[in-house]
């Protein structure tokens, strides 16, 4: 990397986080104590960020690195991992599978009005469910390892899904994100009303929507028109509103979970989570 370019983009995160930049031979030297520095280097240590990769493993260290984080930013790719709550011998093969999806919904246009979801998959049972909020996985002593192919993964995903659009089609139905529609819809109108006064006021031979004028512009009506038509485009567009999936961590855990089957529903008692689900099946 060019070294003005790194000099540039390290004195930008500087500022941001509110430390300090010291120039070296190597390369720059950022330090800095405050909270938010602490979150985004992991603790306080002063960070080196050198011109050049001491060595070739370094460097397709840093790609990687690099690589996973510009994925991430892209696609939005949920963290994924493998966990296991069972203990002893059983712990490699045994229990229950399960798929858990951490998730959240926001809406695209005005207040966010995040909120968070949990999806669960019993791919052997394909059934799933979904809950409002997180659970107490993250609580229980379990044994963690990164998220590999897995055959209950490829299984369990479509009834996972199945799950997610009902946790969406909840959330737009939610008081919360019907009370934003009415309010981007409000403003929607009066900005249509204005549009539509301004495009009266203007009507003429030589008038164009905006009140701008020169020899080298088309007057009329056929050119208002056109103007008008697409100012309204720009305004219908400006107050879409959509629904934006934000993924957290996709898992597979295995854990003593009681199963219990009462008609087409599946009661399931999950070991981190204090309530009894009811799991239902997508088929």
């Amino acid at each position: 990397m060019p070294k003005t370019i790194l000099k540039r983009w390290a004195k930008a995160v500087a500022s941001i986080y509110q430390a300090s930049v010291f120039d070296e031979h190597a390369g720059v030297r950022l330090t800095c104590d405050s909270d938010s520095w602490k979150h985004f280097s992991g603790g306080t240590e002063e960070v080196m960020m050198e011109f050049e990769a001491p060595s070739r493993g370094d460097l397709r260290s840093r790609l990687r690195v690099l690589e996973k984080a510009a994925a991430q930013a892209i696609i939005s790719a949920p963290v994924g991992f493998q966990a296991s709550l069972l203990r002893g011998k059983r712990a490699p093969s045994g229990g229950t599978v399960v798929l858990r999806f951490a998730f959240g919904f926001s809406l695209s246009l005005g207040r966010s009005c995040r909120r968070r979801y949990t999806a669960y998959c019993i791919p052997s049972l394909h059934a799933s469910c979904h809950v409002l909020g997180e659970d107490l996985l993250f609580s229980n002593p379990y044994e963690v390892a990164p998220l590999d192919e897995d055959s209950a993964l490829k299984r369990g995903l479509p009834d996972l899904w199945h799950s997610i659009v009902l946790a969406e089609r909840e959330y737009r139905e939610s008081a919360l994100a019907e009370g934003e529609r009415s309010r981007a819809a409000e403003r929607a109108t009066s900005e249509l009303r204005e549009l539509d006064s301004l495009y009266r006021a203007n009507h003429g031979r030589n008038a164009v929507l905006m009140g701008m004028s020169g020899s080298d512009q088309q007057g009329g009506d056929d050119a208002i028109a056109s103007e008008y038509l697409g100012r309204l485009e720009d305004i219908v567009g400006q107050f879409k509103m959509s629904v934006l999936l934000e993924p957290l961590s996709l898992g597979i855990i295995r854990c003593n979970a009681r199963v219990k089957r009462k008609g087409s529903t599946i009661e399931v008692k999950l070991p981190f989570r204090p309530d009894v689900l009811d799991f239902k099946s997508s088929r």
